[in-house]
């Protein structure tokens, strides 16, 4: 049925009639048309009435509804943030990368889909190998086929990642510094530790004849605080706060000891020909700078700003240039927070700079003010207590302590506050407390408040480019923090060190991932962490059902502030296509 409309004319006014109209066949097979229902005048209906007409046809032949099957969702995934993760993936080139090392070896199943869902958990939800497998039923991994990831498959591209560490570290990286436009003329290197939940430490265990023998697994210099045997984990990163290399050294590794090896490594797998590197003063010892020196590479350290004979003799020999520039700040009224600077001096051939910050100064010395007068009350009141109940001008009860045990207290209490420096503590010729507060060390403090000093072989940058560089070292402090909390590199469960070493390995490429995605959101001034908006854009998820006994598989629309991450992380808005493939 369909409506038709008659037009006739009277005189100069035309009229229209409404039919609604039915199409019939004859009995000699023509098609013919008859009126069912003849509305009259199509121009004595206006909206309200023809919506009342149809309300009231729609009532009385029960249409109200819809007569369509209606299809219940049966399960449903996450997908943004892994969609986010791969495209990323794709986007640095890593499938070519390992597929270039895959080239001539045959694997029954698939390495990269493998390493892609070792490092998707690590930056969404890190878990034991041993429960990857249950956390992945919750999630869509887009161009993978789930029958490819197993346990052991697992362990065994963890076994390939490592195997061709050395080759794989400069291709992974490559394409990162091109995207920044980043030349490796400034790098930072640090160390961390990370521990094992173990009794025993490697060297005192002995391994059967038959398995692999673990080494790495030492007590060393424990920064965790953990108290169990650890592995040393060496990282060196870019000017922007991308992981370029990683080292892993066994537990009791002294520090200073790793740098000669890193450098040889950065020099013979990266292209550099200038560069600066920048570290602690407890890193880069004399002999280390030395090494620098040989491989013509410049560095930046801090020096010790107590008990070290050329930090005194640079503050000594700039003291007339600061004094001057406090003489200056005070006639201009310089605000105190502007009131900073950055000099310099050259001695032995050796280039110094120094910043002071009149504001930091301040801080830093009210501070120290406020607690030495209560460490100072406190001695001054244990050292009279001890003496009253020992002369019995003090009633105590029980047996009270010696001056001996009230000495060690004391001690104690300094130490933990960190302000042994600034007393001393003695037992006289007769066994009696004696204290002096150290002048010579409060007068030092007062001259380093706010003052930081670095030795620089590089002479081009100014003294307050010196500074900046050398405070981006707090970077890579940042990206411990990551690994050890956002990344859970530790505890590590691995034993065999292959193992061990593929495992922080697959960390650092979780982390590279991580920090580009930073630098995104930060220049997008979003100011959210990788984590958070991971967690974000996760809630985008798949949908699935079964009609007529066909699967369905649907994408849920992202939300605004979805697509705020995606447009910030310059991935192309999801559309269904890519369920099946991201790099589309």
């Amino acid at each position: 049925m369909y409506f038709r409309t008659a037009t006739r004319k009277k005189g100069n006014k035309v009229y229209q009639s409404l039919h609604l109209v039915e199409s019939y066949r004859t009995k000699d097979g023509k098609v013919r048309q008859r009126i069912v229902i003849n509305f009259g005048p199509a121009h004595r209906y206006s909206k309200g009435e023809v919506r009342n007409i149809i309300g009231a046809l729609t009532k009385f032949f029960n249409l109200d509804e819809p007569d369509t099957e209606v299809i219940l969702p049966e399960a449903s995934l996450d997908f943004g943030s892994t969609y986010v993760i791969f495209r990323i993936w794709e986007e640095l080139h890593w499938t070519e990368v390992f597929g270039r090392h895959l080239k001539d070896r045959r694997y029954d199943f698939d390495i990269i889909a493998n390493l892609k869902v070792l490092v998707t958990n690590r930056l969404l939800d890190p878990k034991a190998k041993l429960h990857i497998l249950d956390w992945m039923e919750g999630i869509h991994f887009p161009g993978i086929d789930r029958a490819q990831i197993d346990y052991n498959h697992l362990l065994r591209a963890m076994d390939f990642l490592i195997e061709h560490k050395e080759e794989l570290e400069p291709e992974l990286a490559s394409p990162i510094l091109s995207l920044f436009d980043t030349s490796l003329d400034l790098v930072f290197y640090d160390l961390t530790s990370c521990y094992f939940e173990i009794d025993e430490e490697d060297r005192d265990r002995k391994a059967p004849s038959n398995r692999a023998v673990s080494t790495l697994r030492n007590y060393g210099y424990d920064r965790d605080r953990s108290g169990c045997p650890q592995v040393v984990l060496g990282l060196v990163m870019t000017k922007d706060g991308i992981p370029l290399c990683h080292h892993v050294f066994p537990g009791e590794t002294p520090d200073k000891s790793t740098l000669k090896e890193v450098v040889l490594d950065l020099k013979a797998r990266f292209p550099i020909k200038r560069c600066i590197v920048v570290g602690d003063r407890g890193l880069l010892s004399e002999e280390n700078l030395e090494v620098l020196s040989e491989a013509e590479l410049d560095y930046i350290v801090s020096l010790p700003l107590r008990g070290n004979q050329w930090a005194k003799r640079v503050i000594k020999a700039l003291a007339d240039q600061l004094k001057e520039k406090r003489k200056v700040w005070k006639q201009n009224k310089t605000p105190l927070a502007e009131q900073q600077c950055f000099l310099e001096v050259v001695i032995d051939a050796r280039r110094f700079v120094l910043s002071h910050s009149e504001e930091i100064a301040r801080q830093t010395k009210n501070t120290r003010k406020g607690a030495l007068s209560q460490a100072t009350s406190y001695v001054t009141w244990r050292v009279a207590r001890t003496l009253g109940q020992h002369n019995g001008t003090i009633p105590v009860k029980g047996k009270a302590l010696s001056h001996q045990e009230t000495l060690l207290n004391m001690h104690d209490y300094l130490k933990e506050r960190k302000l042994k420096r600034y007393y001393r503590l003695w037992l006289d010729e007769e066994g009696t407390i004696q204290w002096e507060p150290k002048e010579k060390s409060r007068k030092w403090e007062n001259e380093i408040d706010g003052k930081l000093i670095l030795e620089t072989t590089n002479q081009t940058l100014r003294p307050e480019q010196v500074v900046y560089q050398y405070k981006e070292l707090q970077d890579i402090e940042r990206c411990f923090r990551t690994l050890k909390s956002s990344l859970d590199v530790r505890p590590i469960y691995h034993w065999v060190d292959r193992r061990i070493q593929a495992h922080i390995f697959m960390c650092v490429l979780a982390l590279q991932i991580q920090r580009l995605m930073r630098q995104r959101l930060r220049k997008a001034r979003i100011k959210r962490s990788p984590e958070r908006v991971l967690e974000k854009l996760s809630f985008q998820r798949t949908v699935e059902a079964t009609s007529e006994g066909r699967r369905i598989q649907g994408l849920v629309p992202p939300t605004g502030e979805q697509l705020s991450f995606f447009n910030a992380l310059n991935i192309p808005k999801p559309q269904h296509k890519h369920l099946a493939n991201p790099a589309l």
